[in-house]
């Protein structure tokens, strides 16, 4: 999983999008993305596991126009059809997007735009 989890880091990165494993370290800048990976399917004797990366979106901007910007190009990075796909010494790996739900709602103390997008990811031993 620590593959998986430095090539979505590398990908975000590669794509300008403010992200971080987990939690958010540091000094705080909009907007930014944080994700975690989920286990779905411990695998079969097909040697296919599947896993979810739900990432949660946050900005404080009322224009929002990056941080819609940055969802599609994730969205983009990692196509519904046919995934972002890489291989490592032992698996195929495949990370696809899967869908979005805007504007979650928040503190109505905090001035905070929120969404998630969950990423599908299904790996397959070599």
């Amino acid at each position: 999983m620590r593959v998986i989890s430095q090539v979505i880091a590398d990908q975000m990165k590669k794509c300008n999008i403010n992200y971080s494993k987990g939690k958010k370290r540091g000094k705080i800048t909009y907007p930014y993305f944080v994700g975690q990976i989920y286990l779905l399917d411990s695998g079969d004797e097909s040697g296919k596991q599947e896993y979810e990366l739900l990432l949660d979106g946050f900005d404080r901007d009322p224009d929002e126009s990056k941080f819609l910007e940055d969802i599609e190009t994730i969205e983009k990075a990692f196509p519904a059809i046919g995934g972002y796909v890489f291989q490592d010494r032992k698996n195929l790996i495949m990370i696809s997007y899967d869908t979005m739900i805007p504007d979650i709602p928040t503190d109505p103390d905090v001035d905070l735009n929120r969404a998630q997008i969950k990423l599908k990811i299904t790996k397959w031993r070599c």
